[in-house]
C-alpha cells in the first residue's frame, strides 16, 4: 500500500497500544506457567503474534480472541517444529534458548532482513546443542546444560534476556556474565520484572546475573500490559513539532527505556503535563540537543526528525548498533531527512545534524522496509510543505498496526493508492 501524505494539523486524544516489548517476555512465561492466563492485548502488533504461533508450534494452546490472548501453558512438547520468525530479532533470541532449555529440536527461519540481524555471540553459548549455523535458517537440536554464559553487552540485549527467561527451567544453578558494558540495560529490566511476577528468583551482581535452577513458573493469574513508549514516542515528537495530541495509558513509571523521550522533550524545549492519565506535550521553539543512543536506539530515527527542525546544530553518537536493525538506520535516516529537505551528516555512530526552518517535502520515497522509518517518514511529511508519497507503508504492522489509522484519526490528510 502507498499513500500521499499532506501537510495537515493533527489534534486529538489517543490510546497508545500495548508494549511489544512487555508481550513477548509475558507470552513466553505464561507458555511455561502452571496455569491458564488471559492478557488483553488490542491488535497486537506481528512481532508479537510470531511469538504467539511459534509458541504453539513448540507446544503451548495460544488463541486470540476478543482483544484477548488465552494462553494455556505447555501441554505437550512437540519435536522438529518449523519456527517462522518472520522479521522480529526479539521472537528469534528469545526462542532460541527456550528450545534448547526444554530440549525442543526445532528449526528456525524467517525473512531475509532477520538474518542479517546479529546472532553468533548468542548462539555460541547454547552448550550442549548443535546448531547447524551460525545464521537463519538452521536446526537446533539437543538439550542445553546449565553452567556459566559469557556475553557482550553491547550488541543486543536480547541475548541476556532470552537467557533469563529459559535457565529457570533447568535443573541446575546457571550464571550470565557480561564481557563487556550492557547498553539497552532497561530492556533487561523488563525482563526481570516480568519473571518476578511469574515468581522466578533472579540474584543480579554487577555485570552478572545468577539464575538457580528447577524453578516454577507461576501464573499471576492475571496481567496488564502496559502501553508502548517506542510507539508513543512517535506522536510525542509531532505534538512537541507542532500538533495538539494528547496520549492515554502510559505509566510515568515504567521500566521501558524509551520512556526517556520525556527526558529528551524537556531538553528540546517541549512542555510536559500529565494528568489524570493523560499525557500532553505542549510545542516551542525546539532546542538542538546532543543525544547518546546507546540507551535508547529505537527513539533515533523519530529523534533525528525533531533535531533537523530544531534552531541549531545536533548530534545523535553512540549508534553503531542502528546499522544492524531492520534497515541501516543511520544511513536510511540520513536519506530521508536530506530528500526532504533537511540537513544531516552520517558518520559511521553518529548523525551530524544541522537545524532548518522547515521541511520542503513534494517528493516519493521509497520502500524503506522497516517500520520505525515509515512511521518518521510520515509524521516528516505531515509538517513539510508539500504533500509527500511513502511507498509500501505496510510494514509498520511490526509494532504498530493501527499508526496510520491514529494519525487519520488525528487529521491526517491520507490518500491510499
Amino acid at each position: 500500500m502507498d499513500i500521499l501524505l499532506s501537510p495537515s494539523y493533527l489534534k486529538g486524544v489517543i490510546q497508545i497500544p500495548p508494549s511489544k516489548s512487555e508481550a513477548h517476555r509475558v507470552l513466553i512465561c505464561a507458555a511455561l506457567a502452571n496455569e491458564k492466563l488471559k492478557i488483553k492485548c488490542i491488535n497486537p502488533a506481528d512481532d508479537i503474534m510470531v511469538t504467539a504461533k511459534c509458541l504453539t508450534k513448540m507446544g503451548a494452546k495460544i488463541v486470540y480472541n476478543n482483544n484477548t490472548f488465552i494462553i494455556t501453558p505447555w501441554h505437550k512438547t512437540n519435536n522438529l517444529p518449523k519456527l517462522n520468525c518472520k522479521e522480529s530479532a526479539s521472537s528469534l533470541r528469545f526462542l532460541i534458548p527456550l528450545a534448547a532449555a526444554l530440549g525442543i529440536n526445532a528449526f528456525f527461519y524467517g525473512k531475509k532482513t532477520l538474518s542479517k540481524r546479529p546472532l553468533a555471540e548468542l548462539l555460541k553459548q547454547i552448550n550442549g546443542c548443535n546448531i547447524t549455523s551460525f545464521n537463519i535458517p538452521f536446526y537446533l537440536t539437543g538439550k542445553l546444560k546449565a553452567g556459566t554464559f559469557v556475553l557482550p553487552g553491547n550488541i543486543s540485549s536480547q541475548y541476556i534476556s532470552g537467557l533469563l527467561l529459559a535457565l529457570p527451567s533447568l535443573e541446575k544453578e546457571s550464571k550470565i556474565v557480561l564481557s563487556s558494558n550492557l547498553e539497552s540495560a532497561g530492556y533487561v529490566d523488563i525482563t526481570l520484572k516480568v519473571l518476578s511476577s511469574f515468581g522466578i528468583n533472579i540474584i543480579q551482581k554487577d555485570n552478572q546475573w545468577i539464575i538457580p535452577g528447577n524453578q516454577k513458573y507461576i501464573s499471576p493469574k492475571k496481567y496488564i500490559l502496559e502501553a508502548d513508549w517506542s510507539a508513543a514516542a512517535f506522536w510525542l515528537i509531532a505534538a512537541a513539532i507542532g500538533a495538539d495530541i494528547s496520549l492515554k495509558g502510559l505509566n510515568l513509571n515504567s521500566l521501558q527505556p524509551d520512556k526517556n523521550i520525556i527526558n529528551i522533550l524537556k531538553n528540546i524545549g517541549a512542555t510536559v503535563a500529565y494528568n489524570n492519565n493523560i499525557l500532553k506535550i505542549s510545542p516551542n521553539h525546539l532546542k538542538p540537543f546532543d543525544f547518546d543512543a546507546s540507551t535508547n536506539p529505537d527513539l533515533v530515527p523519530i529523534l533525528a526528525l525533531a533535531l533537523s527542525l530544531a534552531n541549531g546544530n545536533s548530534k545523535i553518537y553512540n549508534a553503531a548498533r542502528l546499522r544492524t536493525k531492520e534497515s541501516d538506520r543511520l544511513h536510511s535516516i540520513t536519506q530521508l531527512i536530506n530528500d526532504m529537505g533537511g540537513k544531516i551528516i552520517e558518520n559511521d555512530d553518529a548523525l551530524l545534524i544541522t537545524g532548518v526552518p522547515f521541511l520542503k517535502g513534494g517528493i516519493k520515497i521509497p520502500p524503506l522496509n522497516d517500520h520505525r522509518l515509515i512511521m518518521t517518514a510520515a509524521i516528516a511529511a505531515i509538517f513539510s510543505k508539500n504533500p509527500t508519497t511513502i511507498s509500501s507503508v505496510n510494514p509498520v504492522s511490526k509494532s504498530y498496526p493501527d499508526f496510520f489509522n491514529d494519525l487519520k484519526t488525528l487529521g491526517g490528510n491520507i490518500n491510499v493508492f
